[in-house]
């Protein structure tokens, strides 16, 4: 097979699994651990953002040193007695995909030594985009998808990433995983605003999602396989301060797929 034929499985298979959200039920606020200027402000971090392991190491010491102890004490109060595998958000290792992001692996080791964890690399992200630093369309348009299966299912995950935006990555992976048997206990991002913490959409903002666009609620489903219900709160807030029409929004997402070659 081609490099265009590699690249085109992956990207049906990232849509696929893209598909695969599991309901909220009493989903946890994710841990952020620093403010997101503490990590794009490093002058390292171009580097550990493609791949260089001791770049993503300094980083996350340098963040960690000035937290001091209360990193590892709030994540303890969050696990209470229960023992996850940590579970990096990582890329697939594929040559003709791009090198991927060392920061969350390397946050899961560092956060394993720390707290007795194992952490588990089995299930990689499946890359069809590049969404650092992309619009909050673009990520409700071109989602992540996962592949693999972690190797003791049963213990539970805690899933790890560098930076949480809109959630849509993390709703993605956890959706992902507890599609394999595996139960995600919540999540750790490096950084991040505190507002972006709840990924379970709140039934108020569910309201107002269906409010404004109950008319394409079935167009979602039949595009992603899930409605409206598991969306995260920072997606649904991004379309209802939009201002869009629901065609409009339609018409975006629909734009930014084929620009992408999706249907």
């Amino acid at each position: 097979m081609g490099t265009r034929g590699r690249i085109g499985k992956a990207v049906q298979e990232a849509v696929s699994s893209a598909n695969a959200r599991a309901a909220w039920g009493n989903f946890p606020p994710v841990n952020i651990l620093a403010e997101l200027g503490d990590l794009r402000k490093h002058p390292r971090y171009g580097e550990a953002k493609g791949g260089n392991v001791n770049a993503a190491y300094q980083i996350i010491k340098s963040i960690e040193d000035r937290a001091g102890g209360k990193w590892i004490d709030s994540i303890r109060a969050m696990l209470g007695d229960s023992r996850p595998v940590l579970v990096p958000v990582h890329a697939r290792e594929q040559s003709d995909l791009p090198l991927g992001n060392a920061i969350p692996g390397t946050l899961a080791v560092i956060l394993g030594q720390a707290l007795g964890l194992r952490v588990d690399t089995r299930v990689v992200q499946i890359s069809i985009v590049k969404r650092t630093g992309a619009d909050g369309w673009t990520r409700l348009a071109l989602p992540p998808g996962f592949a693999g299966k972690l190797d003791t299912p049963s213990l539970g995950a805690l899933m790890v990433d560098d930076t949480l935006t809109q959630g849509g990555t993390l709703a993605n992976q956890r959706g992902w995983l507890e599609a394999q048997g595996t139960h995600v206990i919540g999540a750790v991002t490096l950084t991040g605003k505190q507002y972006f913490a709840t990924l379970r959409i709140q039934t108020s903002t569910l309201k107002d999602l269906r409010g404004l666009y109950a008319t394409i609620e079935d167009w979602w489903i039949a595009l992603r396989g899930y409605g409206f219900d598991r969306f995260t709160e920072s997606e649904a807030r991004y379309l209802i301060k939009s201002g869009k029409t629901a065609d409009e929004v339609r018409n975006i997402i629909i734009a930014r797929r084929q620009e992408a070659g999706l249907r």
